[in-house]
């Protein structure tokens, strides 16, 4: 599977553990930043890479990690097409990712240690969609997404939306 994964300073020693655990099992991880640990960089930039290669169709799934999970978990549902969950449990990710189809899982730097990070996203990674009743939820809160951006395009006179 390929992966993209990204984190910013406070989820950069996580991220290469995580990392180096999917090449372990065999995932092609696509390393979109924070590369190096004294050169940091702004969380939205890597979280934005990652998206698109999921939006391009280059990677299936992304991991973000960030010093909480929220911040790019926040940032990574303002593009279409993406379903991304902050998980601190194997349990959220697999019903995340089974019943809503998550395609982006975000995860806490300062919140999960490496061996629950790591059960956190293999669960999440070998979870598959469910497919069925599923794919209303999907319609349903993806129709909230259109119903929002039109409320934004309203309100903001089209400054607002998805990016």
């Amino acid at each position: 599977m390929r992966v993209a994964i990204a984190a910013d300073k406070g989820g950069f020693a996580l991220k290469e553990k995580m990392a180096e655990h999917l090449k372990a099992q065999g995932h092609t991880v696509l390393d979109v930043g924070m590369k190096e640990a004294d050169v940091p960089v702004w969380w939205h930039e890597g979280c934005r890479k990652a998206v698109k290669l999921i939006q391009s169709k280059e990677a299936e799934n992304a991991v973000l990690i960030c010093g909480s999970g929220a911040g790019m978990a926040l940032l990574a549902n303002k593009h279409e097409g993406i379903f991304a969950v902050a998980c601190e449990s194997p349990y959220t990710a697999r019903l995340a990712k089974q019943f809503l189809g998550a395609n982006v899982l975000t995860m806490g730097g300062y919140v999960v240690g490496p061996g629950q990070a790591e059960m956190i996203m293999d669960t999440f990674l070998n979870t598959v969609f469910a497919q069925g009743e599923s794919l209303e939820r999907v319609a349903y809160l993806t129709g909230q997404y259109q119903d929002l951006l039109r409320m934004d395009r309203d309100c903001f006179s089209g400054e607002g939306g998805r990016i």
